[in-house]
């Protein structure tokens, strides 16, 4: 069966079903894990955007972003995946819909307002940046200002972390994507990804989702940030006051509007039904459950459930057949 109209997240269109199966046991299993609810690793931050071939080329020329290539079972020729480090979660591009070969239950799926990108538009909840290690901030801005990136701020201030040498730079549609300097960091590619930064309502209340869903773990805490590890990577959630915001100009996520920007986070899982069952019995609900997905009306090594943070981001649950680490086929 196909997905019915869903009014929730862009993403949800592109899971055609073609099974009402629940994935079970849809990759093999590795070693076995200390907690079988936990990830494998994060492993998809998903930007949807109007400028889609600008972002693909920023990446890779000015971060050294490495296009990785599907296993040979039909790939998705909708999505780029772009490897910045390659022990890390891939950065997933995709333009705006409707795609070729994905089908949907609402012919009016992709007719929503768009939003035109601009350094002006309001904070939005969700991903408010995701920051990269460098090694020397200020080798590094200068080799991308010399190379017509524009500067968002030469002296960005990390919220909990005030002495930390820190710019922000803007993509090609304008979401911050923020330089951190670790002299010391051991790199094995020109940059790695530093941690997210999650701008949210309440931290409270995503601590316990990140907890309880994907077993994240909190690290450190302050009046400013409460840094997590989820899924191998490191997650900074602060509210609207610690990032300089106030409370009332932040927008709630509107699946009305297309706006570039980071859709949703994935996270990689040998199986992912027993992590679904947990997050369910716990009363999470779900907008999916881990469901195998046709593409071209064909199956596809993926399976996918969709669930949501308190503020409205996208975050998914997923099983690939044949893979339980981060991508390792780099594209021709």
């Amino acid at each position: 069966m196909l997905i019915k109209s869903l009014s929730r997240s862009l993403v949800v269109i592109l899971l055609s079903i073609g099974s009402a199966a629940m994935a079970q046991s849809t990759a093999p299993r590795s070693v076995a894990a200390e907690d079988k609810f936990a990830p494998i690793m994060l492993d998809d931050l998903h930007y949807y955007s109007v400028a889609h071939e600008k972002m693909k080329a920023f990446f890779i020329t000015h971060f050294g972003a490495k296009p990785m290539r599907e296993q040979p079972t039909n790939p998705l020729r909708f999505i780029d995946f772009l490897a910045i480090s390659p022990t890390q979660s891939t950065i997933n591009l995709s333009p705006k819909g409707p795609f070729e070969g994905v089908r949907v239950g609402d012919p009016k799926r992709w007719e929503k307002e768009t939003v035109p990108p601009a350094a002006t538009l309001p904070a939005m909840y969700g991903v408010h940046w995701i920051a990269f290690t460098t090694n020397n901030l200020a080798k590094s801005l200068a080799t991308l200002e010399a190379n017509g990136v524009s500067v968002a701020s030469r002296n960005f201030k990390l919220p909990g972390q005030p002495t930390t040498k820190a710019a922000a730079v803007h993509t090609p549609d304008y979401n911050l994507l923020v330089l951190v300097e670790r002299p010391d960091a051991k790199l094995n590619s020109a940059y790695a990804i530093d941690h997210i930064q999650l701008l949210v309502g309440n931290v409270a209340d995503n601590v316990k989702f990140y907890s309880d869903v994907f077993r994240g773990v909190v690290k450190s805490r302050n009046d400013q940030a409460t840094l997590m590890e989820i899924g191998k990577h490191l997650f900074v959630l602060s509210e609207p006051a610690a990032l300089g915001l106030e409370r009332e100009t932040v927008i709630k996520r509107d699946p009305k509007q297309f706006r570039s920007n980071i859709d949703h986070i994935g996270f990689l899982y040998a199986d992912a039904m027993p992590a679904y069952e947990n997050a369910a019995k716990l009363g999470y609900m779900f907008l999916l459950k881990p469901t195998l997905f046709n593409y071209f009306d064909k199956p596809t090594p993926y399976a996918f459930g969709i669930l949501f943070s308190p503020d409205g981001l996208q975050c998914e649950m997923y099983t690939e057949v044949g893979r339980v680490g981060p991508r390792t086929m780099v594209a021709n």
